[in-house]
């Protein structure tokens, strides 16, 4: 056999007992003593062999005997040399597969077993996936911690660390914002100080302090609508912007809720502690045109108020004027209620074809130190302070109540209709109220007649439809008052549990001489009929009014040509001589 010098398959040859072997410098000598027959089998490497039997054309002249895949050498025989290769191959063939391995073994040694390099070349690999997994995650949290500190750089230098509100420098841009994207925006600035605050700090630590700060932040954010923004600026001093205010009053209202709200005492570590808040107020475009201007002027009117010690001033005087009207009104309210001045009369509700009275509206009267003070000046405002929703409670209760004695005197059943508020409309607790009016007054639930105005339905949406239903499986009867001031549809209010249908007075203007007038409401009449709702017209003033309405089959009718609101007594009356009403029924 002929190999190469130095090549292991060589080596083994000789170990394994092959005397006759031929060693050769190179590969192409070796070859070259095939071609020339003077060795009749060489052992040479795989891909060596592949490249020097091309090279010299041996490729086609040699064929291989044996494919060991041991790694180390395979063994060719020369192409022709039919008497060695079928010697080779029947000696191969008639060897039992045992034999054969022997046989490898001898000549090629122990195979390579590949098992345990698969092995480790899958932990390797299993190795660097779990490196490359976890680098991928280091670098992912670390470009998320990154991001969240530039987060909580940007947070900080634009809110204060303590309460989490907005500072002065967002304070200001949000100012300027609103200014430029809207010129013709209204704007409300708050400048709120903490009276004697220092004395807390002094007294009681910084760390009370801090949470008393906290607490009056968490009280301002509920104090104003989500609308508008609640900063800190200092120590003891916050700022609210409010975009387009209503008017004047409904700021001056927003003022006496903070006010009354800070005036609580906080319990802080097991005491009560009292300050107070002082609040200044510039308007725009009027108190300044830029954000600088309308802070430095709500400061400026906040020092005036802590130096009259009004509580609340305008940085126009006139504004001041009437802002200590409107907060001497919202004081001798929370007294009226304690005092007794409010009254309730009633206004009795007719059916149209019959003349009788159906039911009765309650309606609230304040007889104040002053005098008698009308709905249209303290009912507003009363709503914008949250005043109205302990007036309203106070109303249901008293006429509920004013209902059961009318029943206990003997006088015909009839409605009581009781005037809901949109605020009242707005808390889940209006629920329990009207239980409780109940069952105080043992009155008979549909005998208790609530009326929602069409906006306050608007406002609150599925919280209205949620105690609505709630409202009418106690029993209770239900109706849109004021319907037509809304811009609401009756394909929208047919999705609420109601039973009656108010035609807003303003409606009544110029029917039945003028055309459209007439027109509009024989169609809101007819649509009303057609969801199986009552229909109701307020202010009904004059004979005509009433024909008209008696004869486009409208049901009820409310105003001065039947009666005014009069008092108690005097609905008793009327319920005692029915038979006049009747004759207003009939056009006698």
């Amino acid at each position: 056999m002929g190999v190469e010098k130095g090549a292991a398959c060589g080596a083994r040859l000789r170990g394994s007992g092959v005397s006759d072997v031929r060693e050769f410098d190179d590969y192409g000598d070796l070859i070259a003593a095939a071609s020339r027959k003077e060795i009749r089998i060489f052992c040479m490497e795989e891909y060596p062999a592949n490249y020097y039997l091309y090279r010299q054309g041996g490729d086609s002249r040699f064929s291989k005997a044996f494919d060991y895949y041991s790694g180390d050498f395979r063994r060719a025989v020369r192409k022709g040399d039919t008497r060695t290769l079928a010697l080779v191959q029947r000696g191969m063939a008639m060897i039992t597969d045992a034999e054969q391995l022997k046989l490898r073994k001898k000549w090629m040694g122990t195979p390579v077993d590949f098992t345990s390099y698969g092995r480790d070349l899958r932990i390797a690999l299993l190795v660097f996936g779990l490196v490359g997994i976890a680098l991928l995650m280091w670098v992912h949290a670390l470009r998320s911690a990154v991001a969240r500190r530039v987060r909580d750089l940007d947070f900080l230098a634009y809110h204060d660390s303590l309460t989490g509100l907005p500072n002065r420098r967002r304070l200001l841009e949000r100012i300027d914002d609103v200014i430029a994207s809207d010129d013709k925006a209204t704007l409300a600035v708050l400048f709120i100080g903490l009276d004697n605050f220092k004395r807390v700090n002094e007294g009681l630590g910084h760390p009370l302090g801090d949470k008393l700060l906290r607490y009056v932040a968490a009280l301002l954010r509920v104090s104003v609508s989500t609308a508008d923004t609640v900063a800190r600026l200092s120590d003891d001093e916050f700022a609210i912007l409010i975009k387009n205010p209503t008017n004047t009053a409904s700021v001056t209202a927003a003022s006496e809720r903070i006010l009354q709200a800070v005036a609580q005492p906080f319990f802080l570590d097991g005491q009560d502690i009292f300050i107070e808040a002082s609040i200044g107020i510039s308007l725009s475009p009027a108190d300044g045109k830029n954000a600088v201007a309308l802070l430095k002027n709500a400061a400026a009117a906040m020092f005036q108020a802590k130096t009259d010690g009004n509580g609340c001033s305008f940085y126009n005087a006139y504004f001041t004027v009437q802002a200590q009207d409107l907060l001497r009104l919202g004081a001798s309210l929370r007294r009226a209620l304690e005092r007794n001045e409010f009254t309730l009369d009633y206004q009795p509700q007719a059916c149209l074809e019959t003349g009788r009275i159906v039911a009765v509206e309650a309606l609230i009267r304040w007889q104040s130190s002053q005098g008698l003070i009308s709905p249209g000046e303290f009912i507003p405002y009363a709503e914008e302070t949250g005043l109205i929703e302990p007036i309203g409670q106070w109303v249901l209760q008293e006429a509920c109540q004013q209902l059961a004695r009318w029943l206990e005197g003997g006088m015909p059943p009839i409605r009581m209709a009781v005037n809901i508020s949109p605020r009242q409309l707005g808390k889940h607790d209006l629920l329990k109220q009207v239980q409780s009016a109940l069952t105080a007054s043992q009155i008979p639930p549909h005998l208790l007649e609530l009326e929602i105005t069409e906006s306050a339905l608007m406002e609150h949406g599925a919280t209205a439809t949620e105690i609505l239903v709630a409202l009418r499986e106690l029993g209770v009867f239900l109706a849109i008052d004021d319907f037509g001031t809304g811009y609401s549809s009756l394909a929208y209010l047919r999705h609420f549990p109601v039973g009656l249908l108010k035609i807003d007075q303003s409606f009544m203007v110029g029917v039945p001489e003028e055309e459209s007038a007439a027109e509009i409401t024989s169609a809101i009449v007819g649509m009303a009929h057609t969801l199986h709702m009552r229909v109701l017209a307020e202010g009904v003033e004059n004979a005509q009014q009433w024909a008209f309405l008696k004869r486009i089959g409208c049901d009820y009718a409310q105003g001065w040509y039947f009666s005014r609101a009069v008092s108690a007594n005097e609905i008793k009356t009327m319920l005692c001589t029915e038979k006049s009403f009747a004759q207003i029924a009939n056009g006698e």
